[in-house]
């Protein structure tokens, strides 16, 4: 898995926790925050491409991301299904994925690092019941807990909301011209 993630000018990370280690260490400041978003775009009926973003944020001085894209991820929505029952199956592989890399930097001990006082991840799930996505807010956030990390959801998630949506539509492409 972190064979797949990059830094905005291309270069391929190969250990994703050493890297972001080596991140921390380097930033002067003793308050460093990791955001972890995930976003996707369908294509075609049934399939997506979803970005997963780290944020190393130097509170006060900026955010280092680097990402991961894949492309053409099944997920559920056929034509028995209804176009919300694949939202939400969409929706869901973006925490899955966003948690995948959460175990990740966990298991690699970036959570235990002294100068990370926050480990949050975001979901692009509305917590405003007026949008769709809102059925899985308290699914996903009560997941996520369980799983020991802390999570916040839109508009309170930068990182899925805006980071991960800014990669996963290619607009870091076009900002490099």
């Amino acid at each position: 898995m972190s064979k797949n993630f990059r830094k905005f000018d291309g270069t391929v990370i190969e250990d994703v926790p050493k890297y972001v280690l080596d991140c921390i260490n380097k930033i002067d400041n003793e308050s460093v925050h990791i955001l972890v978003g995930c976003d996707s775009q369908p294509k075609y009926r049934s399939m997506a491409s979803f970005t997963t973003v780290i944020g190393i944020v130097n509170c006060g001085k900026g955010t280092h991301l680097i990402f991961r894209r894949e492309h053409k991820i099944p997920f559920l929505f056929t034509k028995s299904n209804s176009q919300a029952a694949g939202m939400a199956d969409r929706l869901w592989k973006e925490v899955e994925k966003s948690i995948e890399v959460g175990q990740m930097l966990r298991d690699g001990g970036v959570l235990d690092h002294p100068k990370v006082k926050r480990f949050v991840i975001h979901v692009d799930i509305n917590s405003d019941e007026k949008w769709d996505s809102n059925i899985l807010v308290s699914s996903a956030l009560g997941y996520i807990n369980s799983l020991g990390f802390d999570c916040e959801a839109k508009p309170n998630s930068p990182a899925a909301t805006y980071a991960a949506d800014h990669v996963v539509r290619g607009k870091e492409d076009r900002d490099k011209k």
